[in-house]
């Protein structure tokens, strides 16, 4: 049976180079497709001061849609995408990363073979061209909601794709920092079929100035206050299979509360709004993490551990 796969592309302020360069991954991979798998290319310019131009090397072999927007931020290019998306299938670029064609050949012929709601892989941040496939990368076929319970979820939307029909109306939540911590839980307990591989099929570029590296004491406020209304909302699903991310979100928003606690004035009463942590084994840096947050001493000495490693930014 053929499939279709649209790749979604937000587009906004990103330098021409680095988004055609996002453009010839995505050429090389559908070059390289599997027979019955067919590519589209829905990029959405959110509202760029130079608005993006589609390369003619590109537009010559692949199917590729322009949408043009007034600027309105990540989740609502997405949205944008999804709406506009015609295929069986959607995967999340951003368009100052690329796939790795080598790698993500061996996704598409899963995809094409085992027709998962879900298919998760790794990325890396060198550069593409020097990752070759190897035949040890382990993978795993389960439920989305039995993945959730046993492993720890990497939440961004570029990770995986997935099959169109299991949004049903989930979308990305609009003006929400780290929107991806709402939706991908979500779209992971709707999967019943989910294949989770290590296949380094993603080229994650670690851009100065980007949206996930601007830390300034208002991001930082937003931030934490998006993240504990996503707890908040994740809680109010009552699905005992999100449990386990529930908890790693609450040691990662104290992790990043103590650490930009001079930027803070009301840290303490940010860190009570999530304390305590239940004890769990779900790995060995959570449980050790849990067990500090119990105590003043704990959190005396988790306070220290916390304060000599490097800041982001």
């Amino acid at each position: 049976m053929a499939v279709k796969i649209s790749y979604i592309i937000p587009v906004y302020n990103v330098p021409q180079a680095m988004f055609r360069e996002c453009l010839l991954s995505i050429q090389a991979c559908a070059a390289a497709a599997p027979s019955g798998v067919e590519c589209e290319v829905v990029v959405v310019d959110d509202g760029s001061d130079s608005p993006i131009v589609i390369p003619t090397s590109v537009s010559g072999t692949l199917d590729v849609m322009l949408v043009r927007q007034d600027n309105q931020g990540l989740s609502a290019a997405r949205n944008t995408g999804i709406s506009r998306a015609t295929g069986d299938y959607i995967q999340f670029v951003d368009a100052d990363d690329a796939l790795i064609p080598s790698c993500y050949a061996r996704c598409l012929t899963l995809l094409a073979a085992e027709h998962p709601d879900l298919l998760s892989f790794r990325f890396t941040t060198k550069n593409g061209q020097s990752v070759s496939p190897s035949p040890d990368w382990h993978i795993q076929t389960t439920t989305g909601a039995d993945f959730l319970r046993h492993s720890n979820l990497r939440v961004a939307a570029w990770g995986y794709v997935f099959a169109k029909q299991l949004l049903g109306g989930l979308q990305f939540e609009r003006n929400l920092k780290n929107e991806d911590e709402r939706f991908t839980p979500q779209l992971f307990l709707r999967a019943e079929k989910l294949i989770a591989t290590r296949i380094p099929a993603y080229y994650y570029r670690q851009r100065e100035g980007s949206l996930q590296h601007t830390y300034t004491e208002a991001f930082l406020r937003k931030r934490f206050s998006d993240c504990l209304s996503t707890i908040d909302y994740l809680q109010s699903l009552g699905e005992p299979a999100l449990d386990r991310r529930i908890n790693q979100m609450k040691m990662d928003f104290v992790y990043n509360v103590i650490l930009y606690k001079d930027r803070l004035s009301d840290s303490s009463a940010l860190l009570r709004k999530v304390f305590p942590l239940p004890i769990r084994r779900y790995t060995l840096k959570y449980c050790l993490f849990s067990i500090l947050c119990g105590s003043r001493a704990g959190r005396w000495l988790l306070y220290r551990l916390c304060r000599l490693l490097p800041k982001e930014a």
